[in-house]
């Protein structure tokens, strides 16, 4: 089997170059809610990943300091379905 060479360096620098964007606040798409659980800018969100790879971040605030709790990722066939289930599904089991 022949082996895989990459340059660590330049590896390094697109993984950094992507946590810095990750973790930006800049970058925060928030959602909009009422009650009982209905995302109001759902249609907005769901089209910012059509057929795309995603990697995201899920955050949360206090209303003064947003926090990052999760990230995850999803091929593009699966990333509507996956922030669907994380933000606009609300599971009775789980309440998320």
């Amino acid at each position: 089997m022949e082996g895989f060479r990459f340059d660590v360096k330049q590896a390094e620098e697109i993984f950094r170059r992507a946590e810095k964007s990750l973790f930006s606040e800049s970058n925060i798409q928030w959602l909009k809610y009422d009650i009982p659980f209905f995302c109001q800018n759902s249609t907005e969100i769901l089209g910012l990943v059509t057929n795309a790879a995603i990697v995201y971040c899920i955050w949360m605030s206090d209303g003064l300091h947003p926090t990052p709790i999760y990230v995850g990722h999803s091929s593009s066939s699966l990333a509507k379905q996956r922030l669907t289930n994380h933000f606009i599904k609300k599971d009775p089991r789980t309440g998320s």
